[in-house]
């Protein structure tokens, strides 16, 4: 965190070289309300801000706010845990979603040496941070390693989109399993391959669609509301 931290001050610094210390900020106050007095945000949570920079892996761009934005949403599955999506529309370079799902990931508000923060995180590891200050905000993101960042969903798609981008994934089946609410809920499940051992060195394959890997949630009109991946 510390080591990120110093990317986010770093590219605050170049970017907004005005001093000044223990800003608050609206949006963050409003997060920090939505923790009920803990950590994390609780329940669902949406916010969009104009993008002035963006810091992907360590190298930062710079954005058009008139133009660029960036938002941040948890979408709260209950006792499963949050899906969180960061968004970032860049208009003519294109929409891009960043999203983390599991028990272990939620969104950590606060502030740290003059800088509001909106922090992503998978247990301990940081994954993204929303951070602004001086009303400019910034977007960082982090894939690889323990972030576990998926970029392959998107609100709006298909069903048929989402069933076919599942079968890239691997060995999989894709079928209809619930109604929650007015959304149809579609389920992705591994087909994992078991060796069963015959007499006289025979083996063959068993094939077995037991572990889900996520549930998709579409509505009427067969697009794609809000995911969760068991991760």
């Amino acid at each position: 965190m510390k080591k990120l931290f110093f990317v986010l001050a770093t590219a605050m610094m170049l970017l907004f070289p005005v001093s000044s210390f223990a800003q608050k900020d609206a949006t963050i106050d409003h997060a920090i309300k939505q923790t009920q007095g803990g950590k994390y945000i609780e329940g669902n949570y949406k916010v969009t801000k104009p993008l002035f920079a963006l810091t992907l892996n360590g190298n930062t761009l710079n954005a058009d706010p008139s133009k660029h934005k960036v938002t941040l949403e948890v979408i709260n599955f209950g006792v499963e845990g949050n899906t969180v999506l960061m968004t970032l529309d860049l208009m003519d370079q294109g929409k891009y979603t960043y999203t983390w799902s599991g028990k272990q990931v939620k969104v950590a508000p606060g502030y740290d040496n003059g800088v509001g923060l909106l922090t992503v995180l998978r247990g301990n590891t940081t994954c993204g941070i929303m951070g602004v200050k001086e009303g400019n905000w910034l977007a960082i993101l982090l894939q690889g390693g323990k972030t576990y960042t998926i970029s392959d969903f998107n609100k709006g798609m298909t069903r048929s989109e989402v069933e076919d981008l599942c079968g890239e994934l691997g060995l999989s089946q894709f079928k209809f399993t619930r109604n929650s609410g007015n959304l149809k809920v579609y389920s992705l499940f591994w087909l994992d391959m078991q060796k069963r051992d015959r007499l006289f060195g025979d083996y063959y394959y068993e094939m077995r669609n037991d572990k889900k890997y996520g549930d998709f949630y579409f509505d009427a009109q067969g697009k794609l509301v809000k995911w969760f991946l068991y991760m």
